[in-house]
């Protein structure tokens, strides 16, 4: 099977909480408005995603060979989540 290495997942991550919060805030709002919210937006995202992404390493999410997880890993990763 084929490996992905933990630095594009990584990057991935990153990428979907983007995708997930822009997407957040053009369901939430009316599609006139998305723009002007979204220009405020920014600094949350980005700051969201920080935090996102440091709580998935500080409970070693990145470092898990999931081929061979057992329950000790996912229960980690309801944890972090």
């Amino acid at each position: 099977m084929y490996k992905i290495r933990n630095r594009y997942l990584f990057m991935l991550d990153i990428i979907a909480c983007f995708f997930a919060y822009a997407a957040l805030i053009s369901i939430i709002f009316p599609i006139s408005q998305v723009a002007y919210y979204i220009k405020f937006a920014w600094a949350y995202i980005g700051l969201s995603a920080v935090i996102y992404i440091s709580v998935f390493v500080l409970f070693n999410i990145y470092y898990t060979d999931w081929i061979y997880a057992g329950v000790k890993e996912y229960i980690r990763l309801a944890c972090a989540c």
